[in-house]
Order: C-alpha cells, then sequence, then structure tokens
C-alpha cells in the first residue's frame, strides 16, 4: 500500500552550509487535503508552496516548541529550506524570537524566483530544485547579518551530545558565563538553550525510530540520558503530541528518502 506522503532531504551549495541544513521536498499523494503533524526541530524554515493550479507562494516559520497540524493539498509541491538554529533570523531579516510558534508569509525578498521555482515542477530531479533554491538563497546568505559565532558553537555542542547537554557545562566550554549565553542564544534561535536541547533530544529519539536498527524504547531512553523510558515517553508526548506507538504510525504513513540527523 502506498505510502500517503512523500519526503527527502538534499544538499545547498556549499556556500550555503553555514546558513543551511538542508532542503526538503514534501507531497501528498492521493486525491484528497490529508492533515500533517509538523513536530519541531528547533529551527527556522523557509516554505515555498506550489500549488497545481495557483500562484506559488512562500513561507517563513519559526522555531515550535509544539507539534501543529497542517492540511496537504494534493498536487501541490513543497519545497523547503531549513537554517541552522543560529542563521534562520539572519537569513530572514527578522529576529528570531518574533518567528517563535508562528508561521507568517515570507518577505519579498524571500519570494524572488518562485516562479522559476515552480517552473522546475513538482518532480523536478533534486540537482535541479537545489539549483534554482540555491540561486535565490545566496545572495541573502551574502547580504545576512554576521552569525554568533559563540551561539554556533553551543548549538554544535547540543547537536554533538544530542540533546543531554547541562547547559552550563556548554556555557563554560565556549568560554561565556550562563546568563551571557542565555541571552545571546535566545537572541540568534529563538530559544533557549535548554529548549533546544529538550528538542534535540526528543529529535534523536524520533530519528532512533525512523532508522531500521531501531531498538526498544527503553534502550533509546537510556541511551539519550532519560532518567526513565516513561520520562522519554512523557517529553515526547509533549512536543510531538503523540505517544510512540502513534508516531510510528505516523512515521509509516510517510516514504521517506534520505534525512539528516
Amino acid at each position: 500500500m502506498e505510502a500517503p506522503f512523500r519526503y527527502h532531504e538534499f544538499d545547498p551549495a556549499p556556500p550555503l552550509a553555514r546558513h543551511v541544513t538542508s532542503y526538503w521536498a514534501f507531497r501528498a499523494q492521493g486525491e484528497a487535503p490529508l492533515p500533517h503533524r509538523i513536530w519541531p526541530d528547533g529551527c527556522i524554515s523557509l516554505v515555498w508552496v506550489l500549488p497545481p493550479a495557483a500562484r506559488p507562494y512562500a513561507l517563513v516559520t519559526g522555531a515550535h516548541l509544539r507539534a501543529h497540524d497542517v492540511m496537504v493539498e494534493p498536487g501541490t509541491a513543497y519545497w523547503g529550506a531549513r537554517f541552522w538554529p543560529d542563521a534562520g533570523g539572519a537569513m530572514c531579516g527578522v529576529a528570531a524570537p518574533e518567528l517563535r510558534d508562528v508561521t507568517v508569509p515570507a518577505p519579498l525578498a524571500l519570494r524572488a524566483g518562485l516562479d522559476h521555482l515552480a517552473a522546475a515542477g513538482p518532480d523536478t530531479p533534486e540537482e535541479r530544485a537545489a539549483a534554482a533554491l540555491d540561486a535565490m538563497l545566496l545572495p541573502l546568505a551574502r547580504a545576512a547579518r554576521p552569525l554568533d559565532d559563540a551561539v554556533r558553537r553551543a548549538v554544535l555542542a547540543i547537536v554533538a551530545a544530542r540533546g543531554d547537554a547541562p547547559i552550563p557545562a556548554v556555557a563554560a566550554g565556549i568560554g561565556l558565563g550562563e546568563r551571557q549565553l542565555q541571552r545571546r542564544f535566545r537572541e540568534a534561535v529563538g530559544l533557549t538553550p535548554k529548549q533546544f536541547a529538550r528538542i534535540r533530544r526528543v529529535r534523536e529519539a524520533a530519528a532512533g525510530v525512523l532508522a531500521e536498527s531501531a531498538r526498544g524504547w527503553a534502550a533509546v531512553a537510556a541511551d539519550l540520558g532519560y532518567a526513565d523510558q516513561s520520562h522519554l515517553i512523557h517529553e515526547f508526548s509533549q512536543l510531538t503530541g503523540l505517544t510512540p506507538v502513534a508516531f510510528e504510525d505516523r512515521l509509516r504513513r510517510i516514504e521517506h528518502g534520505r534525512v539528516a540527523p
């Protein structure tokens, strides 16, 4: 039985690697609108929506602390750029805290090239789609305000620890006081370091479920530093709005290509 959704990720051009973690493509495979739940990833994303019989449009979705539901229209192509947590605000020209938990129309500069992307078509090879996305985003990256290197180091430390990182230790490791890190991190990411770490840890658990080698939830909980399986399930349900069993069922509804960690 064909999965109702298709999703895969692909890489931006090397000059964009400091700002963009990945591009992605998403489509519904069917004849009627379908609900889809988007769970937090700690990032700001730019989404281009290409309906089959209407003008394309672009959205900016901020870092969310809770999952949110959207209706996916059949025949509509959804292309996206997921920014590094500390780069999304700079790329979009918006203060990251203003984007938290909201989705808004993209600024005019981020809509440039939409017609070119639409002309590529929903089933275009990812190389052609990547070229169109690169052409739109490279000028923005060159013009973006400088990133905070200390915040980037904190982001990388939290990601490397798979979210199981004591924030005082992260701050000390990059030479900042905890309060200073909290302020600068929130300005750049729109989340506190603790909120971002919590999201990353749940994301790691989700990646374990997606992987073919996924183990039981108790083993995943122990591996990621949760007190016990119940703690993991509570955190997972808080952020995704789903029990682990329901989450696994949702995953089976999506045909996944490559997915970045």
